[in-house]
Formats: C-alpha cells, sequence, structure tokens
C-alpha cells in the first residue's frame, strides 16, 4: 500500500510540474484532468473512496468539460482559404489538403474551433483579413506572393523553389499542377521562399500559438509526415 502511494505521490508531482510548464491552455487542462486522476487514486488508496468518487466526478471529469468547453468558447479561429490543389481544397464537402491538416493539427493542440471561409481569390480574402472577418488567409501563398501590409504578418511554415518556365516564375505548387495536365514541363529552379499562412495583426494570442505549434509539429516530425503524405 505504501509503494502503491509514493508511486502515485510521484506521478502527482509530475503531473503538476507539466501543468506549469504547459505551453497552451488545453494542454494545461488535460494535464490538470491526469492530476486529479492520480489524485483521486491517492485518496481511494489512503480510505476515503467517498472524498475519491467526489474528486473523480466534479474535479476532473466535470471541470475539464466546462474548462475544454470556455477555451473553445474563448476563441474561434476563423480561416479564409483559396481554395489551391494539394493545399487547401474540397473533396466531398469536407475540406482536404497539406495547409488543412496542419491547421486541424494545431486545432488539435489547443482546443479552438475552426471555422473556414472560401473566397475567391487572395484579394478578397486579404479584404475580409484587413476588416477582422477572418484571422488567418492561406491557400498555397508564398512569400512573393503578396506584398507587406500593416495589417498582417506572414508565418513561413514549409521550404519551396521558384522555376523558371519559359518568361514566368512559378513555385513549386503551381510546377506539381502543370505536369498533371502536360507531358512535358522544362524548368529550372531559380531561387528558394516559403509558403506562408498570413495572419491578422492583431491576433497576438493566435500568432504565438501558431508559431508554436508549428515548431512542436516540426520537432516531432509530424509536419515532414504531412508534407510528404500530400506533396
Amino acid at each position: 500500500m505504501l509503494f502503491a502511494v509514493l508511486i502515485f505521490s510521484s506521478l502527482y508531482l509530475l503531473a503538476a510540474l507539466a501543468i506549469v510548464g504547459a505551453k497552451t491552455n488545453f494542454k494545461a487542462v488535460i494535464w490538470y484532468g491526469i492530476l486529479g486522476f492520480f489524485s483521486s487514486v491517492m485518496m481511494l488508496l489512503l480510505g476515503a473512496p467517498d472524498v475519491a468518487l467526489t474528486q473523480f466526478t466534479v474535479g476532473v471529469t466535470l471541470v475539464i468539460l466546462v474548462y475544454i468547453m470556455a477555451i473553445r468558447k474563448q476563441r474561434r479561429v476563423r480561416v479564409g482559404y483559396i481554395s489551391t490543389p494539394y493545399m487547401i481544397y474540397k473533396r466531398n464537402e469536407d475540406l482536404d489538403g497539406l495547409e488543412w491538416e496542419i491547421i486541424s493539427r494545431i486545432q488539435g493542440l489547443e482546443g479552438y474551433h475552426i471555422e473556414p471561409f472560401e473566397f475567391e481569390n487572395v484579394q478578397k480574402a486579404l479584404e475580409a483579413l484587413k476588416a477582422g472577418t477572418v484571422d488567418i488567409v492561406c491557400g498555397g501563398l508564398t512569400d512573393e506572393s503578396v506584398e507587406d501590409a500593416w495589417f498582417f504578418v506572414k508565418i513561413p511554415y514549409l521550404k519551396t523553389i521558384f522555376f523558371k518556365l519559359g518568361d514566368k516564375e512559378v513555385d513549386y505548387l503551381h510546377l506539381k499542377s502543370l505536369r498533371t495536365t502536360e507531358e512535358k514541363v522544362e524548368a529550372v529552379p531559380t531561387r528558394k521562399t516559403h509558403y506562408v499562412f498570413l495572419l491578422a495583426e492583431t491576433a497576438e494570442d493566435l500568432k504565438n500559438f501558431v508559431i508554436s505549434d508549428l515548431k512542436e509539429l516540426e520537432a516531432t516530425g509530424e509536419l515532414k509526415r504531412i508534407v510528404e503524405r500530400y506533396l
């Protein structure tokens, strides 16, 4: 019995440290639930099953549900997108593509609610971003495809290359699309660039967690696996 109490006491301490070190609200809530579970087990082992049951039902289950609902209500992330092959597009009424999967993974890390809005072109998406009706704009945008403006910031997430194709330059994504429709496409790589997300300048919290979560996806190798799946 004593050994079990010591084990769960150590796990309780580790969970408490994990809460303090959690980088996002959602992760902190999850670790809080784990801490509450260990607390319930310790109470049970120490001969207080009624207190343990109360802690588990109220202190763990109910509190976590309330916290998660509060987080989702606190922040809705409105994503404006331009339908782009491989990146973000509709498939059977659902969104698919590299960028959508990245955004979905970030949503999973943060627990926020994502609302997508489709736009005909980049200009209309930028107007919505400037007006504050969307928080993020994406759709295979490169660093050079949009000029810097005061109302948004560029968040690079994937390196790519421009290619010389005749008298114009195209990025890798558009070259890949051309090769699906033309038998022979001769292109010469010219310079490097990045695909980017555009985020509203005023959404400082959103910018911070997108940058942080992109770093985590890259560190875990998940970003590389997503890219390999679509490109």
